[in-house]
Order: structure tokens, then sequence, then C-alpha cells
């Protein structure tokens, strides 16, 4: 499991997700620096990303779920870095009642069958899970439901960090906006960046 390298910014971030209100359309965003580690992670309500947040319920809810967390997958293209920063993508983390309420790591390198093995024993657990959610729902009420998202990059340069072209927008248009808290060894503070402005700068 990943870990958000500042306790800082993971206390300010548990804290807003907590005091937030969940608001359609806007989602909250932590950059996070500890040497050459960078993370990035994404708390949105799973409306702006698949456009709904029941669990799925039908073939095309699933097929609406798989398409976008193969696109929360692909870090490298969400988040751009400075080429001269020199950053890679290590690792990613999906976390959603969405997929079970467990924890989906995304591994680089990773062989297409160790993938449709883990994906198998998903869908055993899913299955059962869904079940118990289905039936917890029924009681409760409904609820509203997040997908959140951590990826781990490795930076040869992080110094060379003075911006993220961020393109979450292009990918989740139901994303409108982004509530940013970030921590670099060079800078600390808060944003806010949208589809008309996508760059954060530092």
């Amino acid at each position: 499991m990943l870990f958000i390298a500042s306790q800082a910014l993971a206390a300010v971030a548990a804290e807003r997700r907590h005091h937030d209100a969940h608001e359609h359309g806007s989602a909250q965003l932590n950059v996070a620096q500890d040497g050459s580690a960078v993370y990035v992670d994404f708390d949105s309500p799973a409306a702006n990303v698949v456009g709904y947040e029941h669990l799925p319920k039908s073939a095309a809810d699933r097929e609406t779920l798989e398409s976008a967390l193969a696109t929360l997958r692909d870090g490298e293209h969400l988040f751009v870095f400075p080429e001269s920063a020199d950053c890679k993508l290590e690792e990613v983390e999906l976390t959603s009642p969405l997929i079970g309420g467990s924890d989906e790591h995304g591994h680089r390198g990773a062989t297409e069958a160790d993938s449709h093995s883990h994906e198998h024993e998903d869908d055993h657990h899913n299955e059962a899970s869904s079940d118990h959610h289905h039936h917890d729902t029924q009681h409760e009420g409904p609820s509203h439901t997040d997908i959140r998202a951590v990826w781990h990059y490795k930076c040869g340069d992080p110094a060379a960090i003075s911006q993220i072209d961020i393109r979450l927008f292009e990918a989740f248009p139901g994303t409108e906006k982004l509530q940013i808290q970030y921590i670099t060894e060079q800078a600390q503070g808060a944003a806010t960046v949208n589809a008309l402005q996508p760059l954060l700068r530092f």
C-alpha cells in the first residue's frame, strides 16, 4: 500500500475529506514530495469519474468503471511533469466501494497473466462484496461514493518540478475543478485549477 510521504499533508487531506461537502464536479488533489518520490493523491465523488455512485448494476456500468480504472492507472498521461524532472510512474493505488472496497494496486511491468489472475480473484471477492453492500444500502439508504487514486512517481531531478500539467479534466469531463494542497522541498501551499486553467505551478 502506498503512503503519502508527508504526514502533514496526509493530515490536511484527511481533515479536508472529513469536513468538505461531497460536491459533484469538484475533487481534491494532494501533491507531496519526499526526496526523489512524488505522490499525487486524487479523491473524487465517483459521479465525476464514472457518472454514477451506485454499485455497478449493468454491463454498461461495469464497462464504464473498467474504462475509468484503466484511465486512472495511466498516470503518466494524467499528470505531465517537466521533462527535465525525469519523473517515472512507479505504482498506482485505486480505492473505492465500487471496486469491492479494497485497494487495487497497479505495478508497472506486471504480466498480463498476473493481471488476469488478480482480476479473477477480485471478481469472486467483488460478487460477495456487492451482495453485502447492496444489502447494507437497502437498510442504510443512499450514500455518497468516492473514488481515490494515489500515484507514486520517482523523479531523477525533483527540484526541476516547477509545474504539473493536469489532464484529469480531459479524461473525466465530469471533473470541473480541483482543490489542491501541495508540499515540496521548494514550496507548500494551496491552489484551485480547472479545465480552462489546468496548470499547477509551484
